[in-house]
C-alpha cells in the first residue's frame, strides 16, 4: 500500500539522518582532537626550537669563550668553523679562516708533522701533538693540538683544540740553557778542583816524603815530635783535599760503585785498626760488635762502606772526650744489614739532626770553632749511602752521645766456603801448634783445622807448647796462640820463642777476646803476623791463617834472599819528573833501595833517554809536565818511538792527578800501574819489588 511505502522511506531517512548526525559528531570530535594535537605539536616544536636555540647559544658561547683555539674542518682539511680564540691566536678573522685549508696554517717544514697526525687521527680517532702554526704577519706560534673526530649527518668532522705553548717552550729553552750553563759550571768546578788537588799534592808530596826520610834518621826526641806534628798536619791537609774531591764527585753524580764479595769482619776490623791510634790518643775505648746472624761474606761495595764507617768513627772520636765509640753490625732481614756507630760524646739537639747531613754544616758554630773540620764528612756519608741504595739517620741527646746508623741492601754469598776451598792447598798438610787454656776453644779449632786437613797439635799451656817446640825436629809452620792464659800470656810466649828458638820458621797468630790500645802494634813487634779477635768465625779464621802463612813465608824470603826472589842491586829506574823537589825526594827513596836512578824532566826527554841508554827495569812517569806530558810519552813509547825493544818497558804513573778517571787514563794509554802523590813509601816499594825483581838461584 502507498502508506506503507511512505513509512519505509521515512524510517530509512531517519536512519540515514541519525547516521549522518553521528558521523558529523564523530568528525567534529576528531577534528577537535586533531586541532588540539596540532596545537600541542606546534607548542612542542616551539619549545624544542627554543631549547635548540638555547643549546646553540650555549655551544656558541662555549665555543667562542674557550681560551684554547678551536677549529672544525672536513677530513680533506677544509675549515668549517673557528672560534674567537683561534682568531686571536693567529691574528686572523673568521672570514679569513673559514673555507681555507688547515695545512695552510702551518709552515712548510711542519706540514709533514701535521699530515702524520691527521693520518693517525683517521686510524684511531684521537691524537695529540706539538707543532708550529703561522700568524697573519708570518710569525711562528708553537702550539699543542688535541684532535678528535665525530659523525654529523653521515659526514666525519674533525675538531682541533689548539693551545699556545710559546710560554712553555720559552721555559724549556731557558731550562736547557740553564742546564748547559750548569754543566759548563760543573766542568769548570771539577777542573778547578782537579787542578787544586794537583797543585797542592805536588808540594805536599815533598813535605810528607822528606818528613818520612827524616823520621828514619837519628833525631832527638823533641825533633821527632816536631816531625810527627808536620806529618800529621800534612795527613790532615791531604784528608781535607780528599774530602773536597769526594764531595765534588758525589755532588755531580759521578760516584762509581764496585760490587765485590768481602768479609764483613775483616772490613770492620780494618776500619777499627785505622782509627784505633786516634782513639787511644784520647783515651777512648774503640770496640765493635757483629751479630751472629750477619753472614761472614757479603756482596757490595766494600771500599765505599769502609769510607762511610771511617768517617763516622772519626766523627765519633772527634766529639767524644771520654768513654767509648762502638761499631755495631746487625741483620735487618734477608737482604739488609744495619751498621751503627755509637759514641758517648757531646751529642746534639733533635732540631739540628736534619742539618748535620748538609755540606759545610755542623751542629752549631761553636762546634766548628772547638773541633774544626770542613763539615763535609756526614754529607759525604749520606751521599755514599744513598748511592749504594741505603738510608742513613742519627739519634742523639745533647751531653749523652750520638748514634749514626745506616742500612744497606747487601747480599750474602752462599758459596763463599766453596770458593775459599780453592785455597785449601795452602793449609793442607801445614803443621799447626794451637795453644789455648779453654778446652771448648781447642775442640772448636781442632774440628775446623782437621776439616782443612791441617796437621794439628793442641796444648793447653804455653809451657807445654815450649817443651813440644824444643823436642820437635820437623818444625811447625804456624803457632796459633790465645792471648790471656794462666802462667804465661801470648806476649810472653812470643818473647820466649824468640829468645829460645832463633832459627824457628813458624809464623804466629794471636787470638784475643778484647781489643786493647796498642795490642796489635805490640803483637806485630813480637813477631805475630796478625791478631784475630773473638768470637771466631770459620771463614775469617781460614783466611787469617792463609794470610799469616803467606805473610810469614814472604818475610822469610826477604831474610834469606839466596833462596828466593830479590831486588837486584843496580837495577836501573828512569824517573820522569819536572818538579825538582819531588824528583830529589823520589831519587832519595829509590837510592835507598840500591837502585840506579836516571832523571828526565819531561816526556820528550824520557823517550830520548830510553832510546839512547842501557835498558831500564822500570819507568816512573809523572803525568803533568811541560813540552810533553806522561800520557803522550807513554803512547809514543808503546808505539816504538823509543825503540822496538822498549815497547813493553814497565811504566808506572807517579802523579798528583789523583782522581779515579786519572788512573783510568793512565791505564788506557798502556801504563802498568799508578801511584798517587803524596807517594806512600810502602806502595812505592811494592812497585819496585814487582818490576825490579829477578829470580836468584839458591
Amino acid at each position: 500500500m502507498p502508506g506503507d511505502d511512505v513509512s519505509k522511506w521515512e524510517k530509512r531517512y531517519l536512519r540515514e539522518k541519525s547516521a549522518r548526525l553521528q558521523a558529523e559528531g564523530l568528525l567534529e570530535a576528531k577534528s577537535t582532537e586533531l586541532y588540539e594535537a596540532n596545537k600541542q605539536l606546534e607548542r612542542e616544536i616551539l619549545e624544542e626550537a627554543k631549547r635548540y636555540h638555547i643549546e646553540e647559544q650555549k655551544f656558541t658561547a662555549l665555543f667562542h669563550s674557550s681560551v684554547d683555539g678551536i677549529i672544525l674542518h672536513h677530513q680533506d682539511g677544509e675549515i668549517i668553523d673557528v672560534n674567537n680564540s683561534i682568531c686571536d691566536l693567529l691574528k686572523m678573522t673568521r672570514k679569513q679562516l673559514i673555507g681555507g685549508n688547515i695545512m695552510n696554517l702551518h709552515p712548510r717544514e711542519e706540514r709533514e708533522v701535521s699530515a702524520n697526525a691527521a693520518e693517525k687521527l683517521r686510524r684511531i680517532g684521537l691524537v695529540r701533538f706539538e707543532t708550529v702554526m703561522v700568524r697573519s704577519e708570518g710569525a711562528p706560534l708553537p702550539v699543542e693540538i688535541s684532535a678528535t673526530q665525530f659523525e654529523v649527518a653521515g659526514e666525519t668532522i674533525c675538531q682541533g683544540i689548539v693551545r699556545d705553548i710559546s710560554g712553555r717552550v720559552e721555559v724549556q729553552l731557558e731550562l736547557q740553557k740553564a742546564t748547559t750553563e750548569a754543566i759548563k759550571a760543573n766542568k769548570a768546578k771539577s777542573l778547578f778542583l782537579a787542578t787544586m788537588s794537583h797543585e797542592i799534592r805536588t808540594p805536599l808530596n815533598g813535605i810528607l816524603g822528606f818528613t818520612e826520610i827524616l823520621m828514619d834518621s837519628p833525631l832527638s826526641e823533641e825533633q821527632k815530635q816536631h816531625l810527627d806534628l808536620i806529618r800529621r798536619s800534612g795527613d790532615m791537609l791531604l784528608h781535607i783535599i780528599n774530602d773536597i774531591l769526594d764531595f765534588s764527585r758525589l755532588d755531580s753524580g759521578k760516584v762509581e760503585l764496585e760490587f765485590v764479595d768481602f768479609d764483613v769482619v775483616e772490613s770492620i776490623e780494618h776500619c777499627i785498626d785505622i782509627q784505633l791510634p786516634a782513639a787511644t790518643a784520647k783515651g777512648i775505648l774503640l770496640t765493635s760488635s757483629i751479630g751472629e746472624e750477619v753472614p761472614d761474606v757479603l756482596h757490595g761495595d766494600a771500599s765505599r762502606l769502609q769510607q762511610v764507617l771511617l768517617n763516622l768513627i772519626s766523627n765519633g772520636i772527634k766529639f767524644t772526650n771520654e768513654g767509648m765509640v762502638r761499631v755495631v753490625v746487625e741483620s735487618c732481614g734477608p737482604h739488609f744489614i744495619k751498621f751503627s756507630v755509637e759514641d758517648e760524646g757531646i751529642g746534639f739537639d733533635t732540631k739540628t739532626k736534619d742539618s748535620i747531613f748538609n755540606p759545610f754544616e755542623q751542629a752549631d758554630a761553636s762546634t766548628t770553632r772547638k773541633y774544626g773540620g770542613t763539615g763535609l764528612g756526614l754529607a759525604i756519608c749520606r751521599q755514599l749511602v744513598e748511592a749504594m741504595g741505603g738510608t742513613i739517620d742519627a739519634t742523639s741527646t745533647r751531653g749523652k752521645g750520638s748514634s749514626f746508623h745506616f742500612t744497606l741492601p747487601v747480599y750474602a754469598v752462599q758459596d763463599k766456603e766453596q770458593e775459599s776451598d780453592l785455597q785449601a792447598d795452602v793449609l793442607k798438610g801445614q803443621r799447626l801448634l794451637v795453644i789455648d787454656d779453654r778446652i771448648e776453644n781447642l775442640l772448636l779449632l781442632q774440628a775446623w783445622l782437621t776439616q782443612w786437613e791441617c796437621d794439628v797439635t793442641m796444648v793447653s799451656s804455653c809451657r807445654e807448647a815450649l817443651q813440644i817446640i824444643h823436642e820437635d825436629r820437623a818444625g811447625f809452620d804456624l803457632f796459633v796462640v790465645d792471648m790471656l792464659m794462666p802462667e804465661m800470656d801470648g806476649f810472653e810466649f812470643a818473647r820466649e820463642v824468640t829468645r829460645r828458638f832463633t832459627k824457628r820458621k813458624a809464623g804466629m797468630v794471636l787470638l784475643s777476646s778484647s781489643r786493647l790500645a796498642g795490642q796489635r802494634d805490640l803483637a806485630h813487634s813480637l813477631g805475630y803476623q796478625t791478631v784475630l779477635y773473638k768470637p771466631l768465625k770459620k771463614a775469617i779464621l781460614k783466611k787469617c791463617l792463609i794470610d799469616a802463612l803467606m805473610s810469614h813465608q814472604a818475610q822469610l824470603k826477604k831474610l834469606h834472599p839466596n833462596s828466593s826472589a830479590a831486588i837486584t842491586a843496580g837495577d836501573r829506574v828512569l824517573l820522569v819528573e819536572d818538579n825538582q823537589i819531588n824528583a830529589r825526594l823520589a831519587k832519595v827513596l829509590l837510592s835507598k833501595e840500591q837502585l840506579e836512578v836516571e832523571l828526565a824532566n819531561n816526556g820528550e826527554e824520557a823517550i830520548k833517554v830510553i832510546a839512547d841508554s842501557a835498558p831500564f827495569q822500570l819507568v816512573l812517569m809523572d803525568i803533568q809536565m811541560p813540552v810533553m806530558d806522561g800520557l803522550q810519552a807513554t803512547t809514543l813509547i808503546r808505539e816504538g818511538k823509543a825503540g822496538e825493544a822498549n815497547k813493553s818497558i814497565p811504566i808506572v804513573a807517579m802523579t798528583a792527578n789523583a782522581l779515579p778517571e786519572d788512573e783510568d787514563r793512565c791505564l788506557k794509554v798502556g801504563m802498568n800501574g799508578y801511584l798517587a802523590k803524596p807517594i806512600n813509601v810502602d806502595n812505592l816499594r811494592k812497585v819496585i819489588e814487582k818490576y825490579c825483581h829477578q829470580a836468584v838461584s839458591s
